[in-house]
């Protein structure tokens, strides 16, 4: 849930987050709208909403990357790499 990724990102210094749009509670793209200015981690958005408004939305919101479902686990691979790459 947005809920447990908020208190985790207070402990925990991520690399890379890899988020889903719909969670429980707040949707993925409200946990980015409000930690996106004091998170300096890289969100990959993993998500089942695959539409070019939903994709241009999240990379809107901040997101670093966008994957919809399914997916190709050598894409999410090569994707997490290129990021880290660049940070």
């Amino acid at each position: 849930s947005a809920e447990d990724a908020s208190k985790k990102i207070n402990i925990i210094k991520f690399d890379l987050i890899i988020l889903d749009i719909m969670m429980p509670g707040k949707s993925g793209l409200e946990f980015i709208q409000g930690h996106k200015q004091k998170l300096n981690t890289p969100i990959i958005l993993l998500t089942a909403k695959g539409e070019t408004s939903e994709r241009i939305e999240g990379l809107e919101v901040g997101a670093d990357d966008y994957l919809a479902k399914p997916f190709e686990p050598k894409e999410l691979l090569l994707r997490i790499k290129n990021i880290l790459n660049k940070t």
